[in-house]
C-alpha cells in the first residue's frame, strides 16, 4: 500500500484538479503518476479496486464519475477506468474510502523469457538433468490434476497439445476462438504437460495431466494484472491443481497478491517464474516474491547459474532454463503455435524452468492427492540437488529439482524387486549366428534393464545390447551376435534395475557352435543280395538328430524316412529292403542336425537289378550255363550262395526245397528249352 505522505498528496492532486477544472470548465490535464523503480509498468487509465461487494465498487466508483469496466467476484476486485496519467492519484484517493480493501494502479506484467532463434528438433537435455526419464517410471501424470497456464493462451490445434487441452478462457479477444499470437504460452504447456511417448514432437513433463488455458498476455507479450488475477480466479474455480505463472514484473499488486492467496486457500500450488533481470538490477519479481508461491530460478544444463536468473531470499529452487555455459548454448525445446514456428521453438529464461516444476508438481500430485499444496512445494525442494552454498541459498534456492527424488518421496518405498526372466532360447541351448533373446524385464517402476555375456562361468561381463528404458513382458529383450565369437560356453545376464535402485537379475547358460556335422554314409548288401544295410557316422559334438532316406533316381522327388537305430561310436543304422522294387538308380541319404541349427547331408547313388529266376551263374541271364553250374553244384554238392539257391532250387516248385538237386537241374533245362515244366 502507498503510504499516509503519497495518499495525500495524490488526494491534493486529483482534487485540486477536479475543482479547478469543474470551476473553470476546463478539461481534466492529466497528471503522470509516479515512476517505478524499475520503470513504468502501470497499466495507462486503469485502476483495481478490492471491495467487500460489487455494489460498493460500483458506489465508490460513481462517486467519482468513473466507470466500472471489470469485475472478478470470487476476488472481489473492479476494474475502474480512469483519464490516462490520473492513475495513481484515483487510485490513492480511493484507498482512502473505508470499504476499500486496496486500491491500486493496474500493473502490466510480462512474459519471463529471453527469446532465441536457435531450434534444436531433436533434444531435450534438459529432462535429463532433471532426471525426468527415471521419475516417469514412478508417474507420468493422471488427467485428474489439471495443469493451469496463466499465459499467451495455446495453440488448440498442435498435434502434442490438442488431446490435452480443455476449454479455455481468453480476455484479450473475448469472443474469439483461444490462440497464441506470441507463442508463448504454447511453450509453457507444451514444457509442462506435451503429449508424449507418441512419436511426435517433444514429451512433456507430466504425459498424463490436463492442460487448462487462460490468455492474458497479448502479441507483445504484456498482460494486466486485473486480467491475471481473473485468470487465476477462474482456473481455480475450474478445479486447477496447479497453476504456472511464467511472467512478472518487479512492482507488486494486491489484486494479483489476492488472486495467488484465493488459489493457495483452495489448496492450488502456484508455480512463477522468479525473472530475468539478474543482470539488469536483480529486482525482486511478484508474483513470485509473494509467501507460499514456488518461486524457480533458472540453471544452465552444466547445473551453473543462468546469469539472466534473478536471485533472492524468494527463489525456491530451480530448474534448467538454457543459456551459455562451458559446454556452449543450450536452449529449452518445447512447442509453439504451428503458424510461428513449423510447431516447435527453443526458448531460454525462468519461463522455461518454471513449467517443468510445474510439472513436476502435477506429477507429485498424481502420486500423492492427500498430499497439500504446502506439503508439495516443501517436498520439491526437500528433494532438490543443491547447488551453490551448502544449503538454501539465495542463488539457486534449495537448489536444482531432482524430478525422480521428488516421486520417489511422494510415492514411499518400494521393496519389491523388478522381475527379470529369459524365456527363450532355452537353458543350456547351443546357437549360433543372431540369437533373438526373449524374456520378461518388468516393475511398477520399472527402470531399465540390460543384457550382458562373458565366456565361460568367470571374468567380467560386457553388455550385448543398450540400456534399454522400455519394459517387456514375455517379449523381445534384444539380439546377440555370435558370428565372431569362438566356440564354447558362455553365460548370459539379463539385469533390471527399478527407480528405487532395486534390481534382479537373469543367468542363461549357452553354448555357441559354428562347425556343422560331419557326415559320412555307406552301403551293403546282405547276403540275400535283395536288402541293404545302411550305415552313417557322424561326427558331431552336439548333434541333434539323424534321418537316413531314400528315394528313387539320381535326384529323387520325394523320399522314404527309413526306421533308425543309434549305435556306439555316432554310427546310425538302417535297413533297405529292395525285394520287389523296380530295377533303376536309387539314392541314400543321411541328413544329420545340430543343436545350433546346422545341417549336413551325404548321398550315395546306386542302381538296382533284380535277380532273374534261373539265373544261377549270376551274369543277369538265363541260358545254358546256369543248367551247368546248377548241374555241378548238384553233383559236387557244394553250398550254393543265396542267390544261386534262389535262382535254382525251383523243385518242388515254388518255393523250393532249400537245396540244389538234380530234378531242379532238370526243371532249368526244361525251362530254358520251353518244353514245359515248373
Amino acid at each position: 500500500m502507498p503510504s499516509r505522505r503519497t495518499v495525500l498528496r495524490s488526494f491534493l492532486s486529483v482534487a485540486l484538479t477536479l475543482i479547478a477544472s469543474h470551476a473553470l470548465g476546463l478539461s481534466v490535464i492529466p497528471v503522470a503518476p509516479p515512476e517505478d523503480a524499475e520503470g513504468d509498468v502501470a497499466v495507462p487509465g486503469k485502476v483495481l479496486l478490492g471491495t467487500r461487494a460489487r455494489s460498493e465498487a460500483e458506489a465508490l466508483a460513481a462517486g467519482l464519475g468513473l466507470p466500472v469496466v471489470g469485475w472478478i467476484g470470487p476476488l472481489g476486485i473492479a476494474e475502474l477506468a480512469v483519464p490516462e496519467g490520473m492513475e495513481g492519484a484515483y487510485a490513492a484517493l480511493l484507498s482512502l474510502r473505508p470499504e476499500a480493501r486496496f486500491a491500486e494502479v493496474a500493473r502490466t506484467r510480462c512474459a519471463q523469457r529471453v527469446p532465441r532463434d536457435t531450434f534444436y528438433s531433436s533434444k531435450q537435455s534438459y529432462l535429463a538433468v532433471d532426471q525426468a526419464p527415471a521419475a516417469w517410471s514412478i508417474s507420468t501424470g493422471s488427467p485428474d490434476v489439471i495443469i493451469a497456464v496463466v499465459d499467451s493462451g495455446v495453440d488448440t490445434n498442435h498435434p502434442d497439445l490438442k488431446a490435452k487441452l480443455l476449454p479455455g478462457l481468453d480476455l484479450i479477444s473475448l469472443d474469439a476462438p483461444m490462440s497464441d499470437s506470441l507463442g508463448h504460452g504454447t511453450f509453457v504447456a507444451g514444457v509442462a504437460a506435451a503429449e508424449s511417448d507418441n512419436q511426435v514432437g517433444i514429451a512433456g513433463v507430466s504425459w498424463g495431466s490436463r492442460v487448462l488455458p487462460t490468455r492474458i498476455l497479448g502479441p507483445d507479450g504484456v498482460g494486466d494484472t486485473f486480467a491475471e488475477a481473473g485468470a487465476i480466479a477462474w482456473s481455480v474455480d475450474q478445479g486447477a491443481k496447479v497453476v504456472n505463472l511464467s511472467l512478472g514484473n518487479p512492482q507488486p499488486s494486491d489484486a494479483e497478491r489476492e488472486a495467488v492467496g484465493y488459489a493457495q486457500a483452495h489448496d492450488v500450488l502456484v508455480v512463477a517464474a522468479a525473472g530475468n533481470s539478474y543482470q539488469y538490477g536483480n529486482p525482486t519479481y511478484y508474483p513470485a516474491a509473494y509467501p507460499g508461491v514456488l518461486a524457480v530460478g533458472a540453471v544452465t544444463v552444466s547445473d551453473v547459474h543462468a546469469p539472466y536468473s534473478n536471485a533472492g531470499p524468494y527463489v525456491s529452487v530451480c530448474a534448467p532454463g538454457g543459456g551459455t555455459d562451458s559446454t556452449g548454448f543450450h536452449s529449452i525445446f518445447g512447442t509453439a503455435p504451428l503458424s510461428l514456428s513449423g510447431g516447435y521453438q527453443g526458448m531460454t529464461g525462468t519461463s522455461a524452468a518454471a513449467p517443468q516444476v510445474t510439472g513436476l508438481a502435477a506429477l507429485i500430485r498424481s502420486v500423492k492427492p492427500s498430499l497439500t499444496a504446502p506439503q508439495v512445494k516443501a517436498l520439491i525442494e526437500r528433494t532438490a540437488v543443491d547447488l551453490g552454498s551448502p544449503g538454501r541459498d539465495d542463488l539457486f534456492g534449495y537448489g536444482r529439482v531432482d524430478f525422480l527424488a521428488a516421486l520417489k518421496a511422494a510415492a514411499g518405498p518400494d521393496t519389491t524387486p523388478p522381475v527379470a526372466a529369459i524365456t527363450a532360447p532355452s537353458e543350456g541351448a547351443v546357437v549360433d549366428g543372431v540369437v533373438s533373446l526373449v524374456g520378461t524385464a518388468a516393475d511398477d517402476h520399472f527402470l531399465s534393464f540390460v543384457l550382458e555375456a562373458r565366456a565361460g562361468d568367470a571374468g567380467a561381463w560386457a553388455p550385448i545390447t543398450a540400456v534399454s528404458t522400455t519394459p517387456a513382458s514375455g517379449a523381445s529383450l534384444g539380439e546377440w551376435y555370435t558370428s565372431a565369437l569362438p566356440e564354447g560356453p558362455y553365460q548370459l545376464r539379463l539385469r533390471v534395475r527399478d527407480a528405487y535402485d532395486l534390481s534382479s537379475e537373469a543367468v542363461l547358460h549357452l553354448t555357441v557352435d559354428h562347425t556343422a556335422p560331419k557326415v559320412t554314409l555307406k552301403a551293403a548288401a546282405d547276403a540275400s543280395e535283395t536288402t541293404l544295410q545302411v550305415t552313417a557316422t557322424v561326427l558331431e559334438p552336439n548333434l541333434k538328430d539323424v534321418a537316413l532316406e531314400y528315394g528313387a533316381g539320381l535326384s529323387p522327388g520325394g523320399w522314404t524316412e527309413l526306421p533308425t537305430t543309434p549305435a556306439a561310436g555316432g554310427t546310425f543304422t538302417a535297413t533297405l529292403d529292395l525285394g520287389g522294387r523296380a530295377a533303376g538308380p536309387y539314392t541314400l541319404r543321411a541328413t544329420a542336425r545340430d543343436l545350433a541349427g546346422h545341417t549336413a547331408t551325404q548321398a550315395l547313388s546306386f542302381t538296382w537289378t533284380p535277380p532273374i529266376a534261373g539265373d544261377v551263374n549270376g551274369d543277369h541271364l538265363f541260358n545254358i550255363g546256369d543248367v551247368l553250374v546248377a548241374l555241378r553244384l548238384a553233383v559236387t554238392r557244394q553250398t550254393p550262395t543265396a542267390s544261386q539257391l534262389r535262382a535254382a532250387d525251383v523243385a518242388p516248385a515254388p518255393s523250393g526245397d532249400g537245396a540244389i538237386t538234380l530234378a531242379d537241374v532238370v526243371l532249368l533245362l526244361r525251362r530254358m528249352l520251353g518244353i514245359g515244366g515248373a
